[in-house]
């Protein structure tokens, strides 16, 4: 009987708010007005949007009541009482109605108090659909008032305080599911040619040691961190980037956090089924040092993994030992030195780059001695002829186009000052966003 009417409130709506307005809507598009007619017409749907969600909210709560009431008394919860309740939606519109919230919680209950919340699966009493909304925007736009403004041109009307508490709110629902949460259903590596890049970016951060101003106000320190970026991709026979496999990013500032991240990514996408797994970094240890010893801890066979000094990285300390040549080597001399080395560097006689640099250096300096040892240390890592005819990369172009767009784009800005614990959230919002996973998070977020 509720259902009948409910349907008769939709029916009379349709006729009282939207057919009526048909005629206004054809005289905006005949006057040549299409932008005040999409306006219109959208302000319409929007309104009719809450209605329905008005009408069908209230409904289901009523329906849910009993149900949810004797679910809850079964795992622990009593006090149960009926309680004003508000749910914001899609538009950014709050809905009201009344359900049960439980006074008395069992030990060690973090989720809401009312049991419809949780069947609806909301954050901070709102809808998947306007966490979308708002959590996108957060991420995008260059500051939360920036979003904030860009929601409210599109109908979404809150204060900037409710999308930077919604945003936290989210990121704390999320914090340790950031797998769980990216990856499509059985997503997998079986057979691919699987690439893992690492590199650092940089951020400030802000960081309170209990000073304060002559006013009494805290006062907090700004130093800049190294937040470190894995990237995981497939690349095909031709050694490009396989399309098809949509990239992965992870941010962390400890190296312990990252490669325990990198851990969790690799295990669930089954690396150890992988053709092949080729490790792109610079000159960290800590990376050379960790990765290729959790892939063989995986189930990597060792023959499968290829280690990849990043190009632009060991051609850095070739440009760096000509420079340190003494004065005797003209200027022209130093510069056919550089290009020679370049052509030895470039088809994987980094040996001989370390042979010859042993004997024009008769006195080395600290600095030159470590550069020699530099491109020694890393010679097997350095074999660019055999890596490009085997169709692999040579550069780590595709961590540092990530730690670009995600890290420097968005929080590396001037006068821009992050505590750890909340940027490292927002880095798996932008790179899910970036990795165009942005459609599978909020899926796998709705049925968390």
């Amino acid at each position: 009987m509720q259902n009948l009417v409910t349907s008769a409130k939709i029916h009379l709506y349709i006729q009282t708010n939207l057919l009526l307005q048909i005629g206004c809507l054809l005289k905006i598009l005949n006057e040549g007005d299409l932008l005040l007619f999409e306006k219109n017409l959208k302000n319409l749907l929007d309104n009719f949007y809450n209605y329905i969600c008005d009408l069908l909210l209230n409904e289901s709560a009523s329906q849910l009541e009993s149900t949810l009431r004797f679910d809850y008394k079964q795992k622990g919860f009593s006090n149960l009482k009926t309680r004003p309740f508000t749910i914001q939606i899609a538009t950014g519109y709050t809905v009201n109605l009344e359900t049960t919230y439980a006074g008395i919680v069992p030990d060690n209950w973090k989720e809401s108090r009312y049991p419809l919340s949780n069947h609806w699966g909301l954050i901070s009493k709102a809808s998947i659909a306007y966490i979308d909304k708002v959590c996108l925007s957060s991420v995008i736009a260059p500051s939360y008032s920036t979003a904030n403004e860009q929601l409210k041109h599109f109908g979404i009307n809150q204060s900037t305080t409710r999308v930077r508490k919604l945003v936290k709110d989210v990121s704390i629902k999320v914090q340790n599911q950031e797998v769980k949460l990216s990856l499509k259903p059985e997503e997998n590596l079986e057979g691919k040619r699987v690439v893992i890049a690492l590199d650092g970016g940089r951020t400030r951060t802000r960081k309170y040691e209990g000073k304060t101003n002559e006013k009494g106000n805290a006062i907090y320190e700004t130093p800049w961190c190294e937040p470190k970026m894995l990237v995981i991709n497939v690349i095909d026979e031709k050694g490009e980037i396989d399309k098809k496999h949509l990239p992965i990013y992870g941010t962390r500032f400890s190296e312990e956090d990252i490669l325990s991240l990198l851990k969790e990514y690799l295990s669930a996408l089954k690396i150890n089924k992988a053709s092949q797994v080729q490790i792109l970094a610079d000159g960290a240890k800590w990376i050379w040092n960790n990765v290729r010893p959790i892939l063989i801890d995986l189930g990597v066979a060792p023959d499968k993994i290829i280690e990849t000094l990043d190009y632009c990285h060991a051609v850095s300390y070739v440009h760096k030992l000509v420079d340190k040549l003494p004065s005797k080597y003209s200027e022209k001399e130093k510069s056919e030195l550089k290009i020679e080395f370049k052509d030895k560097l470039w088809n994987g006689k980094s040996d001989e780059i370390v042979k010859k640099c042993r004997n024009l250096f008769k006195r080395k300096s600290k600095e030159v001695k470590r550069w020699i040892n530099y491109l020694d240390r890393h010679q097997k890592r350095t074999q660019y002829a055999d890596f490009k005819e085997n169709r692999l990369m040579c550069g780590s172009g595709i961590v540092e186009s990530g730690i670009r767009r995600i890290i420097n784009l968005r929080f590396k800005n001037a006068s821009t000052f992050w505590k750890n614990e909340n940027v490292e959230k927002l880095f798996f919002f932008r790179s899910t966003f970036l990795s165009f996973r942005w459609g599978i998070f909020i899926n796998n977020l709705n049925s968390a």
